[in-house]
This record gives C-alpha cells, sequence and structure tokens, in this order.
C-alpha cells in the first residue's frame, strides 16, 4: 500500500547521496527510444528508404518500399515481407518487397547500449536484422576503429538460428568480418530482447538479457553509429539456400516482423569491467536434477557456460536442479536464465548436504518471462545449491538455460562457528522485478532497529512511505504498488538506526 506526498523536503546529507546515486545509476541513462504507439511512425525519428535492394538479373527483386513499414496501432512497427508486381522492366513475373528504417541524419551515438524487443517472422525467404552503421565502415585500412557495422542480431522467418556479426574494411575485396551463431529453440516464439553494449574496448552482446558474445575483432569502434531495423529478401542462389534465407517462393506472403520498442541509452562509464559471463562459482560444477527430458537436456547443461544448451526435465511439477559447488560458499546471488518453459513460481534453496536440510533463500511468485532473472538475497550458506521449481509456464515442465552462482567460500564453516543467517547490519537488496511495470516486491534485513523505507524520485520528492516502524531482527519483503506512478527512474531508501542505503528502482510502462 503506498501513501502519495505532493512534496517533501529532504535533508542535505540526503541530497548529497542522492546526487551520488544518480552519478552511478547514469550508466544506464535513457537518451534515445521509440515505443511505437500511436498510428504513425515519428519521422523525426526515422528515414523510410525506397529502393531495389536486392536486384537479380535472373529473377524477381526485392524492394526496400516505404509502405512495408509501418505501427500497427497496437504498440508495435511492423515490418512486411509480400509478392509484388514487378516493378521495372526486366520482364520478371513478379517482385518482393520489405521494409526497413534508419535513424541517419537524426539519431547517432557513440558508445552505449542498445536494445531492440521484436517477435520474429515465420515464413521462409528473408531476414531481419538490427544494426549500426557509420559511413567510416567503407575505410580500408586494416581496422574497424574508424567504422564497423554492428549487426547486433539477424534472424530468419524458417529457423531457430540466429547471429551477431561484424563487418569492417568496406565490402569489395579487402572486406573482414565475424560472427557468433546461436540456434535457439523457441526463438521465433514470442518477444525477445537482443542488445549491445558497446564500450570503448568490447562489444558485448545478450539474448534475453543473458551475455552470448562478446569481443573486440578490428578494434572496436571509436565513431558514432546511426540504428537501422530492417528486413530483406533476396531470389539470388547465395540467399535462398538452408545456409541463409530459404527460398520465398516456398512462403505464404505477407508475412510480419514485429517491434515492440527500441531503446539506446548513454554509459556513464565507457570501459567495461564486466567479468566474463562464466565467472561465477557453479560454473561446470556437478549438477542434478529431479528429473531430465533426455541426456541432450541433462542437469549439467545448464552450468556448461553455453547459452544455446539447457536442462529440460520431465513434464510435471514440481521440478528441481541442484549444483554441488564442492565446498561450503557464502551465497548472495543467482541468476536465472530460463528457456522456453520458464518457472513462473520457484525458490532457491542452500544446504550443506545433497539431501538437506534445505534453507529458502528466496521464494519467486510471479516470473512472467523466459531470459536471464537477477536473485539477490541475504547471504545464506551452504554446499549445495538448488532451484525447486513449483509452477512453469507450460504443463510439460521446466527448462534452464544458464544457472549462475556468486558467493565467497565461507572459512568460518571450517572453524566450526556454524551458519549464521540472522543480520548483524542493515541490507537492502535489489527489487524484484527490475525493470517492472505497476508492481514490485523490495527485500531487506535488519538487525532490530527502528525501520523506515521510503521511496523518492530523482528530485528527492518524497512519493511514498513502505515501512515506518520498530522492526525485530531478520528478513523482510515489502511489495510497492506504483501504479499511479510515470514511467522512470525512483529511489529506494533504506534507514535503520544509523545506516542509511539506496537502490534504483525503474518503471516502465
Amino acid at each position: 500500500m503506498t501513501r502519495k506526498i505532493i512534496s517533501h523536503p529532504i535533508a542535505p546529507i540526503f541530497c548529497l547521496l542522492l546526487f551520488v546515486f544518480s552519478a552511478h545509476v547514469a550508466a544506464e541513462e535513457l537518451v534515445w527510444s521509440d515505443e511505437f504507439n500511436g498510428v504513425t511512425l515519428d519521422l523525426q525519428k526515422w528515414d523510410k528508404p525506397e529502393y531495389n535492394r536486392r536486384g537479380n538479373d535472373n529473377g524477381p527483386d526485392g524492394w526496400w518500399l516505404r509502405e512495408d513499414s509501418f505501427l500497427d496501432g497496437q504498440g508495435n512497427l511492423v515490418i512486411r515481407a509480400r509478392k509484388i508486381a514487378n516493378r521495372n522492366s526486366d520482364n520478371d513475373p513478379f517482385d518482393y518487397s520489405t521494409g526497413a528504417i534508419r535513424s541517419i541524419g537524426k539519431f547517432e551515438q557513440k558508445f552505449g547500449k542498445f536494445e531492440i524487443r521484436c517477435r520474429l517472422p515465420r515464413q521462409p525467404g528473408w531476414w531481419v536484422a538490427f544494426w549500426l552503421f557509420s559511413p567510416g565502415v567503407g575505410n580500408v585500412d586494416g581496422s574497424g576503429e574508424d567504422g564497423t557495422e554492428i549487426d547486433i542480431f539477424e534472424g530468419f522467418g524458417w529457423t531457430d538460428h540466429m547471429q551477431h556479426a561484424l563487418h569492417w574494411d568496406g565490402y569489395g575485396d579487402a572486406h573482414q568480418s565475424i560472427g557468433k551463431s546461436h540456434t535457439m529453440e523457441g526463438i521465433r516464439d514470442g518477444y525477445h530482447t537482443f542488445t549491445l553494449e558497446w564500450y570503448e574496448n568490447i562489444y558485448l552482446f545478450f539474448i534475453d538479457g543473458v551475455e552470448s558474445w562478446r569481443t573486440d575483432a578490428g578494434g572496436v569502434s571509436k565513431v558514432p553509429a546511426y540504428v537501422k531495423i530492417t528486413a530483406e529478401l533476396s531470389t539470388e542462389s547465395w540467399a535462398i539456400n538452408s545456409g541463409w534465407a530459404n527460398d520465398p517462393a516456398t512462403a505464404t506472403y505477407p508475412d510480419s516482423f514485429l517491434v515492440d520498442y527500441v531503446r539506446v541509452y548513454k554509459l556513464d562509464n565507457t570501459i567495461c569491467t564486466r567479468p566474463e559471463p562464466n565467472d561465477h562459482i557453479a560454473y561446470r560444477k556437478t549438477a542434478a536434477s529431479s528429473s531430465q527430458k533426455s541426456t541432450r537436456y541433462s542437469a549439467r547443461r545448464a552450468v556448461d557456460g553455453n547459452i544455446t544448451t539447457r536442462w529440460e526435465s520431465e513434464a510435471g511439477a514440481p521440478q528441481w536442479l541442484s549444483i554441488d559447488l564442492a565446498e561450503s560458499y557464502r551465497i548472495d546471488k543467482v541468476v536465472l536464465s530460463w528457456a522456453a518453459l520458464f518457472g513462473t513460481e520457484y525458490k532457491i534453496e542452500v544446504a550443506e548436504g545433497a539431501d538437506g536440510p534445505w534453507i529458502e533463500c528466496l521464494h519467486i511468485t510471479d516470473n512472467t518471462g523466459r531470459g536471464a532473472v537477477s536473485h539477490e538475497f541475504p547471504v545464506q550458506t551452504g554446499r549445495f545449491i538448488r532451484m525447486y521449481g513449483i509452477t512453469s509456464i507450460d504443463s510439460t515442465g521446466f527448462s534452464l538455460s544458464e544457472m549462475a552462482v556468486y558467493g565467497e567460500k565461507d572459512t568460518r564453516v571450517k572453524e566450526g562457528k556454524g551458519n549464521d543467517t540472522s543480520p548483524t547490519s542493515p541490507l537492502l537488496l535489489q527489487n524484484y522485478p527490475n525493470p517492472f511495470n505497476t508492481g514490485t516486491v523490495i527485500r531487506y534485513a535488519v538487525p532490530g532497529d527502528f525501520v523506515q523505507l521510503t521511496i523518492h524520485n530523482l528530485s528527492g520528492q518524497h512519493i511514498a512511505t513502505l515501512v515506518n516502524e520498530v522492526q525485530t531482527q531478520g528478513h523482510y519483503a515489502v511489495t510497492w504498488d506504483a501504479g499511479d506512478c510515470s514511467s522512470g527512474i525512483y529511489i529506494a531508501r533504506l534507514r535503520s538506526g544509523h545506516h542509511v542505503m539506496y537502490k534504483k528502482l525503474i518503471i516502465q510502462k
């Protein structure tokens, strides 16, 4: 339950801390976006090219036409593929057309986070892409630092195969490129996010929030690039085989590529210090499960560091996946990379023995999608950790691409001091989900004191008081109903005794 205050003066020390915190959260400052609301594409942001994009002297051409990029009035950009009448004098019986939009001359950025949420097409014969481009790509000098085509993703209508790619040194004989391919079952079902974090020293690529590739090939580009969302169709032999887009003659058109949003963020720190994705304590450790669909989907697939593999259980619930960390650890974070059969309700539990007793770290009741979900919680100690799945999105079971676990070795166990889970100092954890739409859960721990948990906007205005009472030593969770609040960044402020701490909360509507 929330209490709205029109305005509230804040203490100078809070202003200072809020300023420092705001400087930190600028790492994800939204600087440009399109949610594709309404019925007309915003031409202040986008250009719509129109020309014969994929000509063919021996068959139908593939055009870019402006009328094949439009909004559907339901919050989506539609990029359409279709068969059209022949548009030139080459005597082809027909041609094809697709759509494309680009921010050329309207927006460009060097470094940052670039993200799209979209639903891939279903018919063969064409491919779609979200990419960045700068004119320097044509420079032939052995380096991509003066311009690189960055294909954040390329996907297809006929296969679950997709790829990331880089191109530099032009498109002639000196052309250089590198790519990373993935085949992800179910990637054409529903909406997915594809993200690039472009730093000065490296490119990081993500699928549904899970890192899928990192590279500095060619030398990371140091020049601004503009955004492109495109579809293409070619009837030439290189394109219609099973190695690329497949044959449009077998398709039923029209077909559509739907885009929910594009968002670009500024990076406050343009040097990447993020550890390798497999730098966690569960990587390649021994894993077991309640069941497995087949040996192809065994428990070890969830700790192999490969997001294109997965553990998948048999049908039914509950199901669990357990990891033997080989030693006792003080664990405070788990990242679950859910595949198509994601858990909607589940627990994270730890134990010193394979058969328990199991100690609950957290209990999630409202997970809403596949992809990476990060969970932080008060430190719990154990050698074994498990995901205990209670319900999933589908009665056919659970599927988990990766379970990453973070913590430090527990030397206290060796000294015989036991497993102390009672908090001796306050701790404010990251809310979940985050970002969120209307409701989120904030978890915290206190040693026993007067506790005040409040919400503020970035101007320092008080938005809500969630807790304002004396609480005994323990772990707590409170839900903030932010249904009346607009999209943006908010600050959760926990005060316990003389301790004050903050967390960033993001509302996206």
